[in-house]
């Protein structure tokens, strides 16, 4: 998922550059617009890797939470720890692409900016595939919008 925003991006840039005679507002937006992109593609490869970080960590660590708790970068885990996910899709033509956020600790992380994140890329790119984009990025508002998807210890597979 966090490729084909690249890619936008790229073409976004490339535009830019081969429209260096046309109006000053197109530049512009051309220029905002794959600036844009580029961010939510350097956020979302963030929050990949913080997933990974902390589902390892949660491997390697699961007994001492399950006997009590611990401690990932400051925030206590406990076995009733409540985590939230946010969801995000991005449609293109005939395919649409599901993307979770990472694990966030409910009254740890700031979830606003990242429910934020993950409402505004599905705004963006989750429309544009026939004939089932407009249901699904409905559906994934929806459930960004209700608080996302929440999980407990016990519930986390990954």
């Amino acid at each position: 998922m966090e490729w084909l925003i690249l890619l936008f991006s790229i073409l976004f840039y490339g535009a830019t550059l081969w429209s260096y005679d046309a109006s000053q507002a197109d530049f512009i937006f051309q220029l905002v617009t794959g600036t844009v992109l580029l961010g939510f593609f350097l956020y979302l490869l963030r929050d990949r890797r913080e997933q990974e970080e902390f589902v390892l960590w949660l491997h390697s660590n699961r007994t001492e939470i399950l006997t009590g708790r611990a401690f990932f970068h400051h925030l206590e885990i406990t076995p009733e720890t409540k985590f939230i996910r946010y969801e995000a899709v991005i449609s293109f033509a005939l395919f649409s692409s599901y993307r979770k956020s990472r694990y966030l600790i409910e009254g740890g992380h700031f979830t606003l900016i990242h429910k934020t994140m993950f409402i505004l890329i599905t705004l963006l790119f989750g429309w544009w595939s026939v004939p089932f984009g407009p249901f699904t990025t409905i559906v994934v508002l929806w459930r960004n919008l209700r608080g996302g998807h929440r999980h407990t210890l016990s519930t986390i597979h990954e």
